[in-house]
């Protein structure tokens, strides 16, 4: 995900700062470029890496769907140092429990992630809590002010012990809800 946004933003991006800004090694970046390469997205020329029609489409269509991200502060629903929050659209649906989201945060290094569906109005969390604004007012009224939901609208808190960490958590446990778009 980030991958496609730093190329469609950047224009033609090098392999060496695309691997900066997606802070891997250079073999795992060349190693993404053949992925990204291989399913269409991404076309290579002597100018550097750029999307191909195909890798625009699934960038306006992440656009979309990813509407707002931010830090947020540490509180009783968070679980890093440093947590990161992404405003998925329409997504509530595709939550189960939260536990697919929490295990893709794990698998990439952060601590966790924290599942907020806004569905009738409400913000809840599954599992936890069907209701944010009155369990954790504070907390409810922090998130509300920052992300703006809409009905249908899922919030994912990427936590770790690094700001990077919390961020890529909160990326990878939104990722989950944007596949099969």
């Amino acid at each position: 995900m980030k991958a496609i946004e730093v190329i469609g933003d950047e224009g033609p991006a090098g392999r060496i700062r695309l691997s900066e800004v997606l802070r891997l090694g250079e073999g795992t970046t060349r190693t993404l470029i053949k992925r990204l390469k291989a399913i269409g997205l991404i076309k290579i020329s002597k100018l550097g890496i750029e999307l191909s029609p195909s890798g625009r489409k699934v960038l306006n269509e992440l656009r979309l769907k990813i509407v707002r991200s931010a830090s947020v502060s540490k509180n009783p629903l968070t679980v890093g140092t440093y947590n990161f929050g992404i405003l998925i659209r329409d997504s509530a649906h595709k939550v189960r429990y939260g536990v697919e989201q929490r295990d893709a945060a794990i698998k990439i290094g952060a601590n966790g992630a924290t599942v907020l569906i806004f569905k009738d109005g409400r913000l809840s969390a599954p599992a936890l809590s069907n209701n944010i604004m009155r369990d954790w007012p504070k907390v409810a009224k922090q998130i509300l002010e920052v992300f703006y939901p809409r009905e249908n609208d899922v919030i994912v808190i990427g936590g770790a012990d690094t700001k990077d960490k919390a961020e890529d958590g909160a990326s990878a446990a939104a990722w989950t809800l944007l596949e099969d778009d």
